[in-house]
């Protein structure tokens, strides 16, 4: 410490304040008092002084007159957090900072005006006076959700929460004074500073895609955030889509009462009024141009935001994508508010990711007899159902006829065993079967008279996210005679699809049915990538 020493005057009053705005914003105790105190500091408590940190759930709430001040018990913030890690630095100033001068509240207001509010490590150390962050300690809360950090010297301190409890956001990192002088007792000073950060719950995404069997469907995505504490000044959610992905008009904004299934909408902002969307070009993790979709709160819709009445709600913006691409296809949003602007080292809440899958059919269409006749011509549409019924099926948009290579694909289809998210089986009310129906043969060729299942699972389908698919047909001839049972010439063989003509070939018969003409056989899906079927 520094031997010269001069009277303190309103730089107190400056630097004080200053890092009390910061600590306000997010809701921590505040690091200093915005009234000096009238008394130099006692020296002897330099080496001896503590910061206690109190870590709660803050649902966005204000808990105290986050003073520094210790809370009495029974105004205590509920819902202590185990399991917060925080990080405590000494901010190392050139001249070296010196709490008991002028000069020492000059260089700490202005640092906070260099740094900003609830500066990133970056911005700190950018300011002209700081030349180091010194690491002194790093601890975790216990199960009372606090951490004492004891015997540190007079400075300026810098507190990181460096990791979270899961289902959490970090509080934005603070700066702290010691001393800080007195809230109440104003001719003295503060030695031992209490601050309460409260964690809010983490913004969170959530893809619902288990109702939509098709890319025109696509998949909904749910981002669900919390709201800080105090006057909310600005409050942005973005979102870079992947490039398979493409926006589809309309973004719902609500606020509601808890997440996931069990949400409930409290109330429902208006697009223009309370939020604007816009799109905007951008470009995927692997460098494809795509766009990045930014929902923005407009005044109204920040001063619901601000209102404490709905400082337990989750702000949710939902949206839908169709889907173009195959493959797992991940996603994830951020979360940007107060006083920011997008940049690469602001502070912003990234959601977890998640992601859909989709998958492709890729159909080819031979003659039973001949499999390197390629047959072209033959139209299928696509059906599904959630249960092994085609009974229960639906017809879907989709439908393709097989080209001059006898081939036609359909998709993209979400993959049958992974729905919001999750693997799914065939016991789940999320797994997808469909049928494929011909509804139209190659010219000369028998209609198939019954639908072809297929699953779209990760066991049955190529690295291309393709499950390839043989379909047989067999030339529409009428016998000339009847056949070995009596049949009238066209008739139906009982058994068998309808557009099987009889021939009398008691052996033809016998390998139609031997390679599954009568029947598709869905077991034979268990043979990666290539499937067959006949007509």
């Amino acid at each position: 410490m520094k031997s010269r020493r001069t009277p303190l005057t309103a730089w107190t009053r400056i630097g004080a304040g200053a890092i009390a705005l910061a600590a306000a914003l997010v809701g921590v105790g505040t690091a200093a008092n915005a009234v000096p105190a009238s008394s130099t500091p006692d020296v002897s408590r330099d080496g001896d002084a503590s910061i206690t940190i109190h870590k709660k759930i803050g649902e966005g709430l204000s808990y105290g007159a986050n003073n520094g001040l210790e809370l009495p018990a029974d105004e205590e913030p509920p819902n202590p957090l185990q399991g917060a890690k925080f990080k405590l630095s000494r901010v190392v100033t050139s001249p070296e900072l010196d709490l008991t001068t002028n000069d020492g509240w000059k260089t700490v207001s202005t640092i906070n005006t260099e740094a900003g509010v609830n500066p990133s490590r970056e911005s700190l150390l950018a300011a002209g006076a700081v030349k180091d962050l010194e690491e002194i300690s790093t601890d975790t809360t216990g199960e009372d959700g606090t951490i004492r950090f004891s015997g540190l010297a007079f400075g300026l301190y810098y507190v990181e929460e460096t990791d979270a409890p899961a289902g959490f956001s970090p509080v934005s990192p603070f700066l702290v004074t010691l001393p800080m002088s007195h809230p109440i007792e104003t001719d003295h000073w503060l030695y031992d500073v209490h601050v309460y950060p409260k964690d809010r719950y983490a913004p969170e995404k959530m893809v619902i895609d288990s109702d939509n069997p098709t890319g025109q469907e696509g998949a909904q995505w749910v981002i669900t955030s919390s709201i800080p504490a105090g006057a909310v000044r600005a409050y942005r959610v973005e979102d870079t889509l992947d490039s398979r992905l493409v926006f589809k008009p309309g973004v719902s904004v609500t606020l509601n009462e808890g997440t996931g299934a069990s949400a409930k909408e409290r109330l429902k902002l208006v697009e223009g009024t309370d939020f604007e969307v816009n799109l905007l070009p951008d470009t995927d993790d692997n460098g494809i141009e795509t766009q990045r979709l930014v929902v923005n709160f407009l005044e109204s819709g920040l001063d619901k935001l601000s209102d404490e009445a709905n400082k337990k709600l989750r702000p949710t913006v939902t949206f839908t994508t169709a889907v173009t691409g195959l493959g797992h296809i991940n996603n994830r949003a951020q979360v940007y508010e107060n006083n920011i602007n997008r940049s690469a080292d602001e502070a912003f809440f990234a959601t977890n990711e998640v992601a859909t899958r989709w998958g492709m059919l890729k159909l080819t269409k031979t003659d039973s007899k001949d499999a390197n006749k390629l047959l072209a011509g033959a139209e299928f549409d696509l059906y599904y159902s959630h249960t092994n019924d085609f009974k229960t099926a639906q017809k879907t948009s989709y439908s393709s006829i097989t080209n001059e290579d006898g081939v036609a694909e359909i998709g993209p289809l979400r993959y049958s065993d992974f729905a919001d998210n999750i693997d799914t089986n065939k016991d789940s009310n999320k797994y997808w079967y469909y049928w494929l129906v011909e509804t139209q043969a190659p010219e000369g060729y028998k209609k198939l008279s019954q639908p072809i299942p297929v699953e779209v699972r990760k066991d049955n389908t190529d690295d291309s996210d393709r499950l390839n698919l043989t379909v047989r047909n067999v030339l529409d001839e009428l016998p000339l005679t009847p056949g070995p049972g009596g049949e009238k010439p066209g008739s139906i063989l009982p058994g068998l699809p309808g557009g099987l003509a009889t021939t009398g070939a008691a052996g033809i018969i016998a390998l139609l049915i031997a390679t599954g003409i009568a029947v598709f056989v869905g077991a034979g899906l268990k043979r990666k990538g290539k499937e067959n079927a006949d007509a």
